[in-house]
């Protein structure tokens, strides 16, 4: 068998900046698929973030030994179309059975093999972050504090038919359902420097990661 799909996008972006201290990006995105009908097709995602950088602040020129302090905080939607072409399709499978006295003839069947959905939907994820980022001592120790919360609604998930459906045991239908969240911290640190001519890089990075399942059938 052979698939085909498609996908088209449009993108904006804004971008502002003040005295190199304070900063803001939003950006609008409208996503179209063939893996879902026209009612589900398009699907629009947006997101913002802000930047302030607190070392280009009057109040710092005091403090030598920070290089580069920045806070900043996002928000935004992206879309998830993860699943095979044409899943608002029923599907057939071929099976080969015996029939007939003695031996039999080897007879060609089809069966339903994947129940269609037309109302299949685009997976959307939601993410939310707080973070810092910093070099300090002569830029010889810099890194990265952030804090994610992501949330994914209408998780696409393959589901089996129940047996009292008259489909097979196997057959299968894609869907929309459930929820879940996912939460944690990244860490990062890095320090470099000199000794004579010897150049060395040392770097550190944690991550922790808590998900949880809020719904799902």
């Amino acid at each position: 068998s052979s698939w085909t799909s498609a996908m088209e996008s449009y993108l904006g972006r804004l971008s502002y900046n003040f005295s190199s201290k304070y900063f803001l990006t939003a950006t609008y995105r409208i996503d179209g698929s063939s893996k879902f009908m026209k009612n589900n097709k398009w699907a629009s995602f947006p997101s913002a973030s802000v930047a302030w950088r607190i070392s280009k602040e009057k109040f710092m020129e005091g403090i030598t030994f920070v290089n580069d302090l920045k806070l900043r905080g996002g928000w935004g939607r992206i879309g998830n179309q993860d699943l095979p072409s044409y899943v608002y399709n029923s599907g057939l499978g071929r099976e080969y059975y015996v029939f007939g006295p003695g031996n039999g003839s080897l007879v060609n069947t089809t069966y339903p093999s994947s129940i269609k959905n037309e109302d299949i939907k685009w997976e959307t994820v939601e993410d939310i972050n707080f973070g810092t980022d910093f070099s300090l001592l002569n830029s010889t120790l810099s890194g990265s504090v952030e804090y994610y919360q992501k949330s994914t609604k209408d998780m696409l998930f393959q589901l089996p038919y129940p047996n009292y459906s008259g489909y097979p045991n196997d057959a299968q239908i894609w869907s929309n359902i459930g929820s879940m969240e996912s939460k944690g911290w990244d860490i990062a640190v890095n320090y470099r420097n000199t000794i004579q001519k010897f150049n060395y890089n040392i770097g550190v990075t944690l991550m922790t990661v808590g998900v949880k399942v809020k719904s799902l059938p």
